[in-house]
């Protein structure tokens, strides 16, 4: 009989992110079920990556808020899937389902099943608001105890989650970075996509990838593209939201339309042969220039 993996995380999460894996634990003879809650309503995107690959997927009432009286519901859902099935590992993403599906897990690792839990990045770090100290930290530390393998993705986590929680194992698995064999070294190739691009050899290309949407608030980076002087510095960003039409409005309001350029998903790996200067901007996290 196959060992038994449930997924638990949003469907955007997931349809970004574990499609490949997915596939790669039925190739390795595991079974999957996902539980996620809908957040962005990107089911179908999520089905269509799945494709024909035999996995359950099972919809419940969390939010990505920590505030909303939906997610207790939510909880009970998935307490009552557990209770129904038995699953030889549970992984979990994101901080409200990561919570939720520890809680309603803490007492079927009894009987042998591991949870797993991936942290994209805790809410508190060094720099981080007080309030999300005072939320996120206590909780986190506190289900650390339920938790078999604790991933991290960057040393800050790692380091802080090895120290002060009482997780069985904590990993770090590098989680943010640059693809580089997207980069191109032949300079007369990277001269042509500047070409294609508009670029001249004396502009600098910055590069954002993020949803357009409040919370990764890239209206900072236009506003501040708008304190930039030179007419050399241009700004692509990469990705889709809802905050789409007003950030480009936005450039047109200060002035910058001629540069901040913004295209879809299928556009990034052209753009970086072109790339000189890397510019991976989240404010809500943290503001990384990478040269």
């Amino acid at each position: 009989m196959s060992k038994k993996i449930l997924l638990t995380a949003t469907e955007l999460h997931l349809s970004q992110f574990w499609a490949p894996h997915i596939k790669n634990f039925i190739d390795n003879g595991y079974s999957v079920d996902i539980v996620c809650s809908n957040v962005s309503n990107k089911l179908d995107i999520l089905k269509n990556k799945l494709g024909d690959l035999p996995v359950s997927i099972d919809v419940v009432d969390l939010a990505r808020s920590p505030f909303r009286i939906s997610n207790f519901n939510g909880y009970r859902q998935i307490k009552k899937m557990l209770a129904e099935r038995h699953y030889d590992i549970i992984m979990t993403n994101e901080p409200v389902m990561g919570v939720f599906t520890r809680l309603a897990a803490k007492k079927y690792r009894k009987y042998g099943t591991k949870v797993l839990y991936t942290a994209h990045g805790f809410h508190f770090f060094t720099g981080a608001p007080k309030l999300n100290w005072m939320i996120f930290y206590p909780i986190e530390k506190w289900l650390a105890k339920y938790t078999d393998a604790l991933v991290t993705i960057n040393t800050e986590d790692y380091d802080r989650a090895k120290r002060k929680f009482n997780a069985r194992d904590v990993f770090y698995i590098p989680g943010i970075g640059i693809d580089v064999s997207c980069y191109s070294r032949d300079e007369s190739a990277r001269a042509k996509k500047r070409a294609e691009l508009g670029l001249s050899d004396d502009d600098i290309m910055l590069f954002s990838v993020a949803e357009l949407t409040k919370r990764k608030n890239l209206e900072v980076a236009v506003k501040a593209m708008a304190k930039i002087k030179s007419k050399n510095v241009k700004y692509f960003v990469r990705g889709e939201g809802i905050l789409k039409e007003y950030l480009v409005s936005l450039t047109k309001e200060l002035g910058v339309e001629d540069k901040i350029f913004f295209s879809a998903t299928e556009k990034i790996y052209p753009k970086c042969a072109a790339l000189r200067i890397f510019l991976f901007f989240q404010p809500c996290r943290r503001d990384c220039l990478l040269l």
